[in-house]
């Protein structure tokens, strides 16, 4: 069962998680319709490459380096998405911080009807 209990830190207001998400969802969407290819050269430990080569996969070495590198971007992305947010919460005023919690106790209560 899912708990609905939310901590401090991860507590956000619907509006900026939803903006927050829309932008990494268009951030990630953009990256993957661009899909011009360029070719570089890059110098990888030998041990890492026999491994590679050893599995049994049907991709080329370019492929691995491509599906790794987007990785490495979208988690990038995704830290950088957490410092903002929690820039954000860390800047509330007082009086910001109780709208907050108002918000986040709403939404938990919610959250609980739905999931009971």
């Amino acid at each position: 069962m899912v708990s609905a209990d939310l901590s401090i830190s991860s507590r956000f207001t619907f509006s900026f998680a939803v903006r927050s998400l829309i932008g990494y969802i268009i951030g990630q969407r953009e990256y993957r319709l661009q899909m011009a290819k360029t070719k570089i050269s890059v110098t990888v430990d030998s041990k890492l490459i026999e491994e590679i080569d050893k599995l049994d996969v049907d991709a080329s070495r370019s492929e691995i380096v491509e599906t790794a590198l987007v990785r490495w971007l979208s988690n990038r992305r995704r830290q950088t998405l957490e410092s903002e947010i929690e820039r954000y919460y860390r800047e509330l005023t007082r009086g910001e911080q109780g709208e907050d919690a108002e918000w986040a106790a709403t939404s938990t209560g919610s959250l609980k009807e739905t999931w009971e």
